[in-house]
């Protein structure tokens, strides 16, 4: 009797766990049990049940203050033609009326769920409690002012559910749309680091690669075992993170299935990596996870990037400075970022002409000297 007691456990439910306290005297340990991927109780998104119409994939849209596009993103999820999914819209602190508007768009959609956070705590923030709330096995995540294309999710799965991997995480080429224009987004080799991939400039145009999330379909095991932290960078943090974990590997699919809207058109956004120094910081702090080759390749595009939008012209001499000192950039690395610099800052369209006027009859003289040598004048 005496040892029946010592092993009975008083439960003390507690937000937001569950812990199981052994009575004094008990050797055993105390046990948490982690509802997180539950929901949130207190706020009606908790998962109490589940039934044969439990979606298999569940849509994360982080939003706020743009209810059209929110509107627009979730036309492009319903366009997938799959009564297997749910879209939850997670209004991040919005003021702008964005759950009214998608109740509006939307009447009678069961598919669609709607969380708000009272106040604003960011893009992560936000896709952590969708995941939280979710009930599909897979996550689709989605930003607001990105679309997709028809077939994205099928193709995707389709992939995933192929895939020889125990937690796939599958993306694929998107359009990049600026300005007007298209360009297709390159996929990596097999075996390219993530951080060379993302970070390392190839290619004619010297262009990096991307995992967003709005190409980006992965098991919510995954998502809530390593779930989003970073405020900027939170992509690539969060796709290199993702690739430490043993059970994890990339599938790619090669095929553009999403639009990604970078146009400048003063709307407000949802997160930004404009800052250099806050980028070194990232870059420094987070170089565990990057090869030497990857940790130049990114202080080299996305520092001298954001210094240039801040029109911090100085900036380029510490950028390259530690890109040397704590990475393995190349030469080529090393004159695109130059050549960025030349071509943007104020200082570099001055000094564009008077470097490269000199080169350029340089190369126009020792072009006709060769031709004459050639032709024996």
């Amino acid at each position: 009797m005496r040892r029946l007691i010592m092993d009975l456990v008083v439960v003390v439910i507690s937000k937001p766990s569950i812990t199981c306290l052994p009575l004094s005297g008990s050797k055993l340990r105390p046990l948490c049990l982690d509802y997180n991927h539950l929901g949130n109780p207190w706020d009606g998104s908790m998962n109490t049940s589940i039934d044969e119409t439990t979606p298999l994939i569940s849509v994360v849209i982080p939003s706020r203050q743009r209810p059209a596009l929110v509107v627009r993103a979730v036309h492009s999820v319903i366009a997938q033609e799959r009564d297997d999914l749910e879209i939850i819209v997670v209004l991040d602190g919005d003021t702008a009326g964005s759950a009214e508007v998608l109740r509006g768009a939307f009447p009678g959609e069961a598919r669609l769920r709607i969380l708000e956070n009272i106040e604003q705590s960011g893009p992560p923030v936000a896709r952590n409690r969708g995941i939280a709330a979710a009930r599909g096995k897979w996550i689709a995540h989605l930003d607001d002012d990105d679309t997709w294309l028809p077939g994205k999710l099928e193709k995707q799965l389709a992939l995933a559910l192929a895939s020889r991997y125990a937690e796939p995480v599958v993306t694929c080429q998107f359009y990049t749309r600026a300005a007007g224009v298209e360009q297709v987004q390159r996929i990596p080799p097999p075996s390219l680091p993530m951080s060379e991939y993302l970070f390392v400039r190839s290619g004619r145009n010297g262009g990096t690669g991307s995992v967003l999330p709005s190409t980006t379909l992965a098991p919510r095991s995954l998502l809530l075992r390593v779930p989003f932290i970073e405020l900027r960078h939170d992509d690539c943090e969060w796709a290199m993170r993702a690739s430490l974990e043993p059970t994890v590997g990339w599938e790619f699919v090669a095929e553009p299935l999403a639009i990604w809207n970078c146009d400048e058109d003063g709307r407000e956004r949802n997160s930004t990596s404009r800052d250099w120094r806050y980028s070194l910081h990232f870059a420094r702090s987070h170089k565990h996870l990057m090869t030497r080759r990857g940790y130049a390749g990114f202080v080299l595009s996305r520092c001298t990037y954001a210094a240039l939008r801040q029109k911090k012209w100085l900036a380029l001499a510490p950028i390259l400075a530690d890109a040397i000192r704590n990475g393995s950039p190349t030469a080529k690395e090393l004159l695109l970022a130059i050549h960025m610099w030349l071509g943007i800052s104020a200082a570099g369209r001055w000094l564009q002409p008077r470097l490269l006027g000199p080169l350029r009859l340089f190369r126009r003289v020792g072009g006709r000297d060769r031709r004459h040598s050639l032709s024996g004048e």
